[in-house]
């Protein structure tokens, strides 16, 4: 079975292929998982908290979502102390102080403290990340009923709430991504796809596909006759597309494809660590996971 180890920025493998799966790095740590265990190691690959969850995710605000066999869900710190109870059906990371959970009754936000923030509605429905300080979020489009009594809504509309709940951008549109840098793709109602800055207003359209539509290190990744490559945010291109996979640059490399193999390029779309990995993931604290043949 294929194993996942480190590199550092030269390509150098600095955490031998061992884990059977392995997030990136976040706040000094990285979850990862070895016979359907999951544990948390540090840079130096000692566990700094045990092999014991049947699941693990990233630590961000200092907190990680983690789940027992047959537990729910909660939040550990890095002590691996329970922080915010085991009682989630589901847990995601924290992002900008705000984590979605679910219980059997009810879907929405907490706090680091593990209180409630705001929660879904049978006419608000969440998409469970915020970014940026938006979470997105739809609607039913009631303009398809019959009659009053249809319930058999066709069409959604969707649109940006604010952390404390607030609608910040009005649903008009098909479909939304999360911000980048300040920008959201989003799919019109006339089926155009543009990016919007926060105020809900459209500032590019891009004449290639963003297979990928997030900005990072002012780059987006975009899709012409199906290879990837990748444009600014004038919607330039500014290395063609040319590799099978593309990701999105972090730390200033992207991890490509190009002919079933992995390397890592710089925004010059130069060769830093040669394609030679089976599999690679995004840098993360100066350190990416990979496989190797």
């Amino acid at each position: 079975m294929d194993k996942f180890g480190f590199i550092d920025r030269s390509g150098s493998i600095v955490i031998a292929p061992q884990f059977d799966y392995s997030y990136g790095f976040s706040e000094g740590l990285a979850a990862v998982e070895i016979d359907e265990v999951c544990g948390f190691i540090d840079k130096q690959a000692k566990f700094a908290i045990p092999l014991q969850y049947q699941w693990a995710s990233g630590f961000f605000d200092g907190l990680a979502p983690i789940s027992f066999k047959d537990s729910e869900c909660g939040y550990i710190d890095k002590n691996g102390k329970t922080i915010i109870p085991l009682s989630f059906h589901q847990a995601l990371e924290f992002s900008d102080g705000l984590a979605a959970v679910k219980t059997a009754t009810t879907t929405g936000f907490i706090n680091t403290e593990g209180k409630w923030v705001f929660t879904e509605s049978d006419e608000t429905m969440l998409y469970y990340w915020f970014s940026e300080g938006f979470c997105r979020f739809y609607v039913w489009d009631k303009k398809d009923a019959k009659d009053e009594n249809d319930e058999g809504y066709l069409d959604t509309s969707e649109g940006y709430l604010g952390t404390a709940g607030e609608v910040v951008i009005t649903p008009q549109f098909n479909e939304t991504w999360d911000f980048s840098e300040g920008y959201a793709y989003v799919e019109t109602k006339d089926g155009r796809n543009v990016f919007i800055d926060k105020t809900g207003q459209e500032v590019l359209e891009l004449e290639a596909d963003a297979f990928c539509p997030y900005f990072s290190d002012g780059l987006v990744t975009v899709k012409i006759d199906g290879k990837k490559g990748y444009a600014d945010k004038s919607g330039a291109l500014v290395i063609e597309p040319q590799y099978d996979k593309a990701d999105m640059f972090a730390e200033g490399l992207a991890a490509v494809n190009i002919d079933g193999k992995y390397g890592f390029i710089d925004k010059n779309g130069e060769w830093v660590i040669e394609p030679i990995f089976r599999f690679a993931q995004r840098f993360s604290e100066g350190l990416a996971a990979v496989i190797t043949f």
